[in-house]
């Protein structure tokens, strides 16, 4: 008797522990930029980071990539490898937008030029160039992001 009740308990234990395993981090978030819904790729590891955007030809509308790092910092990106202009809008920790960039494909790739956050920043948020201005982001302005999931990902 005593064995059938073991054999339940300890099958509902293996499927309770299993269920708290690390789940994978999503590979993209939906968000509203500007008044639009976008879905953004996460880059949360350094290699993801390094690679952003490289290699790819078009970018549509309402795609991009944001960039969250561990920290407020100040931030550089360029664009080696990067066929395609692109807006960088950098955040602080709350997600208040510190600065605007517009990235251009460099006409040196083994020398692209850097383009700084300006201001301590803890994310970045790649567009098709252009975008930002469309929806009108610019310093000072406050995103609607998900904070607290987003910096979990990278705790």
């Amino acid at each position: 008797m005593a064995a059938k009740l073991i054999r339940p308990i300890f099958l509902s234990a293996l499927l309770t522990l299993g269920g708290c395993k690390d789940k994978a981090p999503p590979k993209s978030i939906d968000v509203t930029l500007g008044g639009e819904a976008f879905t953004l790729e996460l880059a949360l590891t350094p290699e993801q980071i390094q690679h952003g955007l490289m290699q790819r030809e078009s970018l549509d509308d309402h795609e991009g990539m944001i960039f969250v790092f561990p920290d407020v910092a100040g931030r550089y990106f360029w664009m080696k490898n990067c066929l395609i202009p692109l807006d960088v809008i950098f955040a602080d920790g709350q997600g208040r937008v510190v600065s605007v960039r517009r990235m251009e494909v460099p006409k040196d790739n083994d020398n692209p030029p850097s383009y700084s956050s300006r201001w301590p920043a803890q994310f970045a948020i790649e567009l098709s160039a252009g975008r930002a201005e469309q929806l009108d982001i610019k310093a000072g302005d406050q995103l609607e992001l998900p904070l607290k999931q987003l910096k979990k990902l990278v705790d």
